[in-house]
């Protein structure tokens, strides 16, 4: 069984406890604050057998229609996940791969988003101007195939960019910070992750609520001597 714990950076800044509250002098603890997992929740993608056999209805997470229906039906924050193309622009998205079928071979193709430009990236998955969608996302099922990773309501991949200009202001930012746990990175890559996304945070912030997570301990720690005005967590897996 796995654990999850999440624990203050707090050598400066605000603490997560009080944030949430949003009184320093009223016990945290009194309050019960609604996160949307990936705006509405996680998209459980079928395997072939059970193609066509759906739950419930899903919308696509991490996408502004999914965090504005968690908004919209009460949520205090939606959580995403947050990585950098190769050029530098945070776009959200949760896996570590972007798997989709290569027409030329006709065989799946794993790409990090790390090694995508943000023009790649924005091609992949459902496209809001065409009806026709060339890049076909595919997600890794739980008996470890691949199945189409198509939802009932889809939207397009997005920014943080535009998640900030878009999704209703009244939904505050739970922004994960989200590193492949497989790829050692340096203290350059790190920072240069940081840096694009600190600086849509400054520029689009404009009084919404945010704190930041990770479950990489050296990029909290490292966002945490860079960033004073939001709360930052590490989090931590006990197996």
């Amino acid at each position: 069984m796995q654990i999850m714990t999440c624990s203050d950076i707090v050598s400066s800044g605000p603490s997560m406890k009080h944030f949430l509250k949003g009184d320093p002098n009223k016990d945290w603890r009194s309050k019960v604050t609604i996160i949307g997992h990936r705006g509405v929740g996680k998209n459980d993608v079928t395997s072939a057998l059970t193609e066509g056999v759906e739950l419930r209805p899903s919308i696509m997470e991490n996408t502004v229609v999914s965090f504005n229906t968690a908004a919209r039906s009460g949520a205090d924050f939606v959580e995403f996940d947050v990585q950098v193309t190769k050029d530098g622009c945070p776009v959200i998205f949760h896996d570590d791969f972007i798997v989709v079928n290569d027409k030329e071979t006709n065989c799946l193709s794993h790409r990090r988003v790390g090694d995508l430009t943000l023009e790649e990236f924005q091609q992949i998955g459902y496209q809001k101007d065409s009806k026709k969608i060339d890049k076909v996302l595919y997600r890794k099922t739980c008996d470890g195939s691949y199945s189409q990773w198509i939802m009932s309501v889809d939207d397009g991949l997005c920014t943080l960019r535009d998640a900030f200009e878009q999704v209703l202001p009244s939904v505050g930012f739970n922004i994960e910070l989200k590193f492949d746990d497989y790829n050692v990175l340096s203290h350059q890559e790190l920072k240069f992750s940081i840096d694009a996304i600190l600086k849509v945070v400054k520029e689009c912030c404009l009084g919404r609520k945010i704190f930041f997570t990770s479950f990489h301990p050296d990029a909290a720690v490292m966002l945490r001597r860079h960033e004073s005005n939001h709360p930052v967590s590490s989090y931590h897996l006990h197996l």
